[in-house]
């Protein structure tokens, strides 16, 4: 543990590496899974991957179970109930890959909301057994602690820009059949001058823009200045990044030994 704080991007160490003086290549990791479980995938990354190339056996384990019980289930509240934890961590990453004017400290408080929700309605089903209602609360934690590590991880940048918008002429505007949408036009058209020969209006905009990862470091974090070629590895995560069993990895060193980013990385045949 002395030595992780050294491999931070923003640590001394790192900080003064300085920048390759010999053509370098980068290969990032985008770790794009939806289910978004980053944190267990990365661990059972750190033995299974590379021996295996398969690191969803962990992660299945619970997910499964809980599935089973779902489709078995008559009880339509009880298969919702699966479904809510399941969903869990899906929705929390799609939440914050697609995140528009909310800010991330408030979605951490709505998983903690949430999770809580869900937590009280296993509690309360007096009906189902020990087994599976300590599977339920056992995926319900896993999902939470990727959710909050996909937070964690996740950078959000406050983007401000424009959006240009195709103008709907004014004298178009009393087409509509519905009063309200007329008025909205009519406003919108004058406001920004959409008279003819006006096509296009731009106006301002501004969110938070989600940054990919590799389950441990953003895109940014990865990338390098000065490389002579950059890669995206989807579905792969900063542990995986070190083996051949996973395509992105395997094409792109490929691509390098084939010349793709410059005479100095090909390898004679």
């Amino acid at each position: 543990m002395a030595y992780y704080p050294q491999l931070r991007p923003n640590s001394s160490v790192v900080q003064n590496l300085g920048l390759p003086t010999i053509p370098h290549a980068v290969i990032w990791g985008n770790e794009d899974e939806e289910d978004g479980l980053i944190l267990t995938r990365l661990i059972a990354s750190w033995h299974h991957a590379g021996l295996y190339g398969e690191d969803r056996a962990y992660l299945d384990c619970y997910r499964k179970e809980v599935d089973n019980a779902a489709r078995k289930a008559k009880d339509k509240k009880l298969k919702r109930l699966a479904e809510d934890v399941l969903s869990f961590g899906v929705g929390v990453v799609k939440l914050i890959e697609g995140i528009v004017s909310t800010n991330p400290v408030e979605i951490s408080a709505g998983i903690t909301s949430f999770s809580k929700a869900i937590t009280e309605s296993i509690r309360a089903r007096k009906d189902i057994n020990e087994q599976l209602r300590e599977a339920l609360e056992c995926e319900l934690i896993h999902q939470g602690l990727n959710a909050y590590w996909n937070l964690k991880v996740s950078r959000s940048n406050f983007v401000e820009d424009t959006v240009v918008v195709v103008c709907i002429p004014c004298d178009e505007c009393a087409d509509d059949p519905d009063p309200q949408v007329v008025a909205y036009c009519f406003s919108v058209c004058t406001g920004y001058g959409c008279e003819p020969g006006t096509p296009l209006y731009s106006y301002p905009v501004s969110y938070y823009q989600y940054e990919p990862h590799d389950g441990l470091l953003t895109r940014s974090e990865q990338l390098l200045a000065g490389a002579a070629k950059t890669y995206e590895a989807q579905k792969v995560n900063h542990f995986q990044e070190q083996f051949w069993e996973y395509t992105p990895i395997g094409n792109a060193f490929q691509d390098l030994f084939n010349g793709g980013a410059g005479a100095a990385f090909v390898v004679p045949k």
